[in-house]
C-alpha cells in the first residue's frame, strides 16, 4: 500500500452495486458510489455531499458487496486511481477510489435527510442519481 495514496471515507451507499463479469460471466469487480458529507456549511449554513466512485475487486470483497444495501453507512479505506482510455478519438478519464477495505458503521438518518426535494447528484444530471 502505497502511504502517499491512501484514504478513508465514510458515507452511505447510493445504490446497489453494478456488477462487472468478465468473458467467462464470472463477477471479478462490484462498482458502486458513496456519498460523503462534507465537513463544513455551504453560504445557506446546508452541508453538501459529494459522491464518491468506488470499485471493489476479489472474491470475499465481492461477497461483502453482496450484502450493501442502499443507505448503509460504510467505512471505506482505499486508493486513487485513473483510468484511461479513448472515446471517438478523444481522451478520456475515469477517477474512482479502489477500495481495499469495507466496515459497516452503525445507521444513521443522515442519509435520508431532504434537500429541498431534490439531490444534489440528481440536479447535476449525474448518472447514479
Amino acid at each position: 500500500m502505497n502511504p502517499c495514496n491512501n484514504g478513508s471515507y465514510h458515507g452511505w451507499l447510493l445504490k446497489e452495486p453494478t456488477y462487472i463479469r468478465n468473458k467467462d460471466n464470472v463477477i471479478f469487480q462490484a462498482r458502486f458510489v458513496l456519498k460523503v458529507k462534507r465537513d463544513y456549511r455551504n453560504r445557506e449554513g446546508k452541508y453538501e455531499y459529494d459522491y464518491i466512485p468506488m470499485r471493489i475487486s476479489g472474491e470475499s470483497r465481492i461477497k461483502l458487496a453482496e450484502r450493501m444495501n442502499p443507505g448503509d453507512s460504510l467505512a471505506i479505506c482505499g486508493s486513487v486511481k485513473t483510468d484511461r482510455y479513448e472515446a471517438n478519438g478523444q481522451p478520456c478519464f475515469e477517477v474512482y477510489v479502489n477500495v481495499d477495505s469495507v466496515s459497516f458503521s452503525p445507521r444513521t438518518s443522515t442519509f435520508l435527510e431532504k434537500e429541498e426535494g431534490t439531490t444534489v447528484a440528481s440536479s447535476f444530471g449525474l448518472p447514479f442519481a
